[in-house]
């Protein structure tokens, strides 16, 4: 062989370490947790900053609102466990009550039920595991299912849309408003990792393992309704393309089955505080002592509430945000999602509209949605492509503002509330 021919096989030559690493496994694993681990490091350093306006925090006891002692201006461990985070800290510490605690009329506190027991239970077993208090080990625990997350929801996105579309997708969720919530001791990340988990399960249609997923979820927060519109979302479609791919009865009986399942265990863990406490209404009354009229959610309370704060432009301003989700989820451009990810884009946003109302924890809320962070996942060339990840990179550096602002104004204890802490 010539060295001329040497040089012309591909096996006499190389691959460049580039290539290698940009190979879609490799791809797939590393650059989402990348832009998670880099941009938790910039939140890390905006906690760090912004943590010297916190005020000095008193224990209160189990039944207050701030049951973890801290000092003025503490370190990032302890503001990481601000606000839920209190109460994540009461149970994974303390265990639940064995009754609800009532005021002086006789009305329900808020209380630790409010909170499901997945993520609690994983901190408290980091604690027993490591010896690491809860401060430590609540923001570890939600790093590492943050991380998982965002492996999960690159290759929902990347396996139908592209890789270009799953990284800026990624790159959007990391750099939304309230992303530094998954360093927190907040259960986001773990809601998140366990909705794109049931979402990848569900388009591979290995349903039994999606019901396992789905009784995790209903034990770490209430959206497992949302998802149960999904499969049903998953289940027509395929009825629909029956002619094309073969639906099987034993299939059609699984999609029907887990569906039911799921609409069956959002009454799970009202069924658990009604045990543990001997009464049947208990999560409902929990529930309803952290609204302000003390009253269960419905549809009105969105238009009603925006209503009283803007009149006619607040309930243009609700309108115009469903017509924009609605656009953004029927646009041609949309088809490049899944089934599932397009289903999930506007089921979740009808779960929030049905089952909360306007309130600082709605931003949180929104990092959940995260087709809708980066929706515009069609593919383009040149011209168009450079626009489109102009428009993305805008969007991030917008969003990390935004977390500084998010951080300092809301996630940091600066005053004291009608006597106590919110």
């Amino acid at each position: 062989m010539t060295s001329s021919e040497i040089e012309a096989c591909p096996s006499w030559r190389a691959r460049p370490l580039h290539s290698q690493w940009m190979q879609a496994e490799r791809f797939a694993l590393w650059f989402p947790l990348t832009v998670f681990f880099v941009t938790r490091a910039v939140n890390a350093v905006m906690f760090a900053l912004a943590s010297g306006r916190q005020i000095a925090i008193p224990f209160t006891g189990l039944g207050g609102k701030l049951a973890i002692d801290s000092p003025a201006s503490p370190d990032y461990w302890v503001v990481a466990s601000n606000w839920d985070g209190r109460w994540y800290g009461v149970i994974a510490t303390y265990g639940y009550p064995d009754h609800l605690p009532l005021d002086s009329a006789g009305q329900v506190l808020q209380n630790a039920y409010a909170f499901p027991p997945l993520y609690p239970m994983l901190t408290r077993f980091l604690m027993l595991t490591t010896g690491l208090d809860f401060t430590r080990a609540g923001p570890i625990v939600s790093l590492v299912c943050g991380a998982g997350a965002m492996v999960l929801v690159y290759r929902l996105v990347a396996d139908s849309a592209g890789r270009r579309a799953g990284a800026l997708t990624v790159v959007l969720v990391c750099t939304f408003m309230s992303a530094p919530v998954f360093q927190m001791c907040y259960s986001e990340g773990l809601t998140l990792l366990l909705v794109s988990g049931s979402l990848t399960l569900l388009s591979r249609r290995r349903y039994a393992l999606l019901a396992c997923a789905l009784l995790l979820l209903s034990l770490t927060r209430p959206v497992g309704s949302a998802v149960v519109l999904v499969v049903l979302v998953h289940g027509l479609m395929r009825y629909r393309n029956r002619s094309r791919e073969h639906f099987s009865l034993r299939d059609r009986l699984w999609v029907l089955g887990v569906a039911g399942f799921g609409t069956l265990l959002a009454g799970l863990w009202p069924l658990c505080v009604a045990l543990m406490t001997g009464e049947g209404d208990a999560y409902l009354n929990s529930m309803a002592a952290w609204t302000q009229d003390r009253s269960s959610r419905a549809l009105s309370v969105w238009p009603v509430a925006l209503w009283q704060l803007g009149g006619f432009l607040g309930l243009l301003a609700l309108l115009l945000l469903v017509m924009a989700i609605t656009w953004l989820v029927r646009r041609p451009g949309a088809r490049q999602w899944t089934v599932e990810v397009r289903a999930w884009a506007w089921a979740y946003p009808l779960y929030l509209l049905f089952v909360t109302g306007p309130a600082p924890s709605t931003i949180r809320h929104g990092v959940l949605a995260f087709p809708l962070l980066w929706p515009f996942v069609e593919r383009t060339k040149g011209t168009d492509r450079r626009a489109q990840l102009g428009f993305a990179l805008a969007l991030a550096a917008v969003g990390l503002v935004a977390q500084w602002v998010w951080i300092n104004d809301y996630v940091v204890v600066t005053t004291r509330a009608d006597s106590t802490f919110p």
